[in-house]
C-alpha cells in the first residue's frame, strides 16, 4: 500500500533514500500523497535524534540489492523505510517482514507504533 518513507528533519525538509543517495529535499506540500507519520509518545528530544541519526547517512549509497534481494549488508548503503529504521533505532524497534527482515513502508505502518497525522 505504501511505496516510501522519508524523515522529515524541518517543516520543510525531509532526507530520503532515492537512487543513487541518501539525500535532502523539499517537502512538496501540494503533493496529495504526503502523509506525515509520527512514532506514538516520541518526546522531541527522541524526534531529535532520529532527525540527527538521519543526517549522517546523507550521501550513503542506495541500497537496491537490499530492496530487491534482502542479500546484500546495509552498512553504508540504505533503502528508505530501512533509513527511517535506523534513524530511529536508538529510541524505537521498528518492526521488520519477518519473512526477509527488510523494514517496508508497509511494514513500518504495520508495526502500530505509528500514527497517521496528516494526509
Amino acid at each position: 500500500q505504501y511505496g516510501h518513507a522519508a524523515i522529515a528533519v524541518g517543516p520543510q525538509t525531509m532526507i530520503q533514500a532515492v537512487w543513487p543517495r541518501i539525500q535532502t529535499c523539499s517537502i512538496d506540500w501540494t503533493d496529495p500523497g504526503i502523509e506525515i507519520w509520527r512514532i506514538n509518545n516520541a518526546t522531541p528530544a527522541q524526534r531529535h535524534a532520529a532527525a540527527v541519526a538521519a543526517t549522517t547517512h546523507i550521501g550513503d549509497r542506495y541500497n537496491f540489492g537490499d530492496m530487491a534481494f534482502g542479500l546484500f549488508p546495509r552498512h553504508h548503503a540504505e533503502i528508505c523505510s530501512v533509513l527511517v529504521q535506523v534513524s530511529w533505532s536508538g529510541s524505537y524497534v521498528l518492526a521488520a517482514n519477518p519473512a526477509d527482515n527488510i523494514v517496508s513502508p508497509d511494514a513500518l505502518v504495520a508495526g502500530g507504533i505509528i500514527t497517521k497525522v496528516y494526509g
